[in-house]
């Protein structure tokens, strides 16, 4: 789209008063009136020509639904400058500044506007020209004029024979009715003729074999301005097929010769048959095939494609239902089932773990076909076959040698030392407890350690030095944990380390 616009000086103007604006936002907190921070301030400096005779400028400031913000300054002393400052201007864009000033004898009006964005605690800046006209001044007026559109156009038939005629029509909209440019329309082709170039509506003649190109360009026509720059142009491409239709050979302008009423037309373009197990794309006024042969899912009778829509009623691609119904096919056209082993969730008293089939981690048991544990874990596999020797006692290490509470506070302290990997460094357990604290200081007291709730938890108390006593106790839960840590530690074979990580 343009616009075009003209216009007249009937006399001599002015000077422009070149006016600088600045927009500045202050800070939250500064002051009582910017308490908000989603508002912002404006401040303007003038500078008014050598000898001017206006003694105020006025300004107004709108937009975004505010109440206009009015004011005026007085610029009548020697040297002055105008400069102002509002507060309290929300956040928002597209504001409007108006400047006004009038010659103290009346002869002199001065204009000037300019949009603007305010942006909490940012500085804008704009620059807003004052128009000055009256006396012995002139004024420019200038009157845009908006170039028509092409709305639509229409072309039938796509193809016929030589000499045969092709209806064309095109439509324009005249964007501003008040204005007084008329659309207009032109007609051109590689070959042949209009019956009428310049009518909306007209007919062409074929008069060359072969696929021509049609144009049509809306133009305007205007008696006071120049719409020359105005055009928009679309082309259409027909196919003038020669009159040796028939007569058994490919001409040019021919997809098949002779026609015989299925894939070849009376005009000797071929025509798509659906169906044939050929992706057909002729060129001509036929429908171009997507695909072959048509099978109800993905393609349809016309050998369109069919969109895989969930909601479609057609159980396609990636699809195992259709359509939804809450109770069997859910939203995304998937089957809905009830709570089994492998969905997973574990959410059936007879499951354990899921996914069914999973096999053994180094702290976690196989999960089997029936979603239940099953075996050790690869550490507790390790363990069984060293610790015992190690240790000489199968009761002096790990936690599933205890039951009930003991056991439970036994496995709470060894996860916070393997999660929390507070041994790695020393290969030791007692850094988990005292922490940065010396022996000393953790005896009285100061242990700091990542795990040293979990020690107090069981132990059954808070005291460092009954703590410090059960670390090598197998009786205690303390005892047993720090047991299996030092065995898992241990470089001999065999070597638990890389599946009892610390």
């Amino acid at each position: 789209m343009r616009t075009h616009a003209r216009g007249s000086l009937s006399r001599r103007a002015i000077p422009l008063l070149a006016v600088a604006m600045s927009l500045l936002v202050a800070l939250a907190g500064c002051s009582r009136e910017q308490d908000d921070p989603n508002t912002g301030s404006a401040t303007m400096s003038i500078t008014l020509p050598d000898g001017s005779q206006i003694l105020e400028v006025r300004y107004t400031i709108s937009g975004n639904g505010i109440t206009p913000i009015t004011g005026r300054v007085n610029v009548s002393g020697a040297g002055s400058t105008v400069s102002f400052i509002v507060s309290g201007i929300p956040a928002g864009q597209n504001y409007l500044v108006e400047l006004n000033a009038v010659s103290t004898d009346g002869s002199v009006t001065c204009t000037g506007r300019a949009n603007f964005n305010i942006v909490a605690g940012q500085v804008t800046r704009v620059t807003v020209l004052l128009q000055c006209t009256g006396g012995h001044t002139g004024a420019v007026q200038v009157n845009g004029v908006w170039c028509p559109e092409l709305v639509s156009y229409a072309v039938s038939p796509l193809a016929v024979a030589v000499g045969g005629v092709i209806d064309v029509a095109a439509t324009a909209a005249d964007i501003d009715s008040t204005d007084d440019a008329t659309p207009t329309f032109r007609w051109t082709a590689t070959a042949g003729t209009f019956a009428n170039a310049t009518s909306a509506t007209t007919q062409y003649t074929c008069a060359t074999a072969g696929l021509q190109t049609l144009t049509v360009t809306v133009g305007a026509t205007s008696p006071t301005v120049d719409v020359a720059g105005c055009g928009e142009s679309q082309t259409i491409t027909v196919n003038c097929v020669p009159l040796s239709c028939g007569n058994g050979h490919l001409d040019p302008g021919e997809q098949c010769d002779p026609p015989n009423g299925s894939s070849c037309d009376t005009n000797c373009l071929q025509v798509p048959i659906c169906g044939n197990n050929m992706v057909e794309t002729p060129a001509g006024p036929y429908l171009p095939e997507q695909c072959d042969p048509p099978n109800g899912v993905t393609c349809d009778s016309a050998c369109q494609n069919i969109a895989i829509v969930c909601g479609n009623g057609v159980v396609q691609p990636g699809e195992d239902c259709d359509p939804p119904n809450g109770t069997t096919c859910d939203a995304m056209c998937h089957t809905m089932q009830g709570a089994r082993c492998g969905d997973g969730t574990i959410n059936q008293p007879s499951e354990e773990c899921e996914p069914p089939n999973t096999p053994a981690g180094n702290f976690t048991r196989a999960c089997d076909a029936a979603c239940r544990l099953t075996g050790a874990t690869l550490c507790a596999a390790c363990e069984a076959t060293k610790c015992d020797a190690f240790f000489g006692d199968p009761t002096a290490w790990g936690c599933s040698h205890l039951t009930g509470a003991p056991r439970t506070r036994c496995e709470e302290l060894l996860d916070c030392i393997r999660t929390t990997h507070c041994a790695r460094a020393t290969n030791d357990a007692q850094v988990c407890y005292c922490g940065t604290a010396a022996d000393l200081a953790c005896l009285t007291g100061a242990a700091n350690g990542a795990c040293k709730a979990r020690y107090e938890a069981a132990a059954g108390t808070t005291d460092p030095g009954t703590i410090a006593g059960l670390f090598t106790d197998p009786s205690s839960p303390i005892g047993l944990a720090d047991n299996e840590i030092t065995c898992d530690a241990d470089p001999s074979a065999p070597d638990c380390r890389n599946v009892c990580p610390l």
